[in-house]
């Protein structure tokens, strides 16, 4: 709602301007490195701490029981590189003299089924069944389901992104590198690590 109303009042000014919508912005394409945590990332950690709820109760049971997840696995998971996106962005504040609204997207992204079972493959977790609603779920699917509800609107439902206006701004194309969901997950989960040996030893 926020990004909504930002836009209105960008596109009321009396100037020029170019409204830029990135989709999931994930880390650079070539180290993998990220600044912010959110959308991708904070997907993973939630996993990751359900997985850690599940190890101190029950060691090993994701790893022979599967869990369900309310998914729309053949949705796309529409993730860019950072360094993409800012290469896209500045050229077409160089090159395009009309405003307007630009998507900056990834032209051909990855599967929303392939990204998931790459995280839980990561995380030693058994590959989730992929259901259309709850009414099949156990108690653990639940606990799991809870922290999956800011994502809902990120793993349920088709989204398609315009990108023709963003491609007719540019000069020249700019490639985009595939996104692949398994390095970008493990640089991710390094950098957990590391947070975490960090932390004072508890009393």
């Amino acid at each position: 709602r926020s990004k909504i109303d930002a836009e209105a009042i960008v596109a009321a000014a009396p100037c020029l301007v170019r409204i830029m919508r990135p989709s999931i912005v994930v880390g650079h394409s070539r180290t993998h490195a990220a600044t912010t945590f959110s959308g991708y990332y904070g997907f993973i950690r939630q996993i990751a701490q359900f997985r850690g709820m599940v190890e101190r109760t029950q060691k090993g049971l994701l790893e022979r029981v599967p869990v369900q997840l309310r998914v729309d696995a053949d949705a796309d998971a529409n993730f860019v590189h950072v360094d993409t996106v800012a290469r896209e962005a500045v050229a077409i504040a160089e090159h395009d003299r009309a405003g307007g609204v630009f998507h900056l997207t990834h032209p051909a992204p990855a599967k929303l089924g392939e990204t998931i079972r790459t995280i839980f493959a990561l995380l030693s977790i058994r590959d989730p069944i992929f259901v259309d609603d709850r009414s099949s779920f156990s108690w653990l699917d639940e606990q799991l389901d809870k922290r999956m509800d800011f994502y809902g609107s990120y793993i349920v439902g088709h989204k398609q992104f315009e990108r023709t206006r963003t491609d007719a701004s540019m000069p020249e194309p700019i490639a985009h590198a595939p996104v692949d969901a398994e390095p970008l997950g493990r640089w991710y989960l390094e950098v957990l690590a590391k947070a975490r040996a960090n932390l004072p030893v508890a009393r």
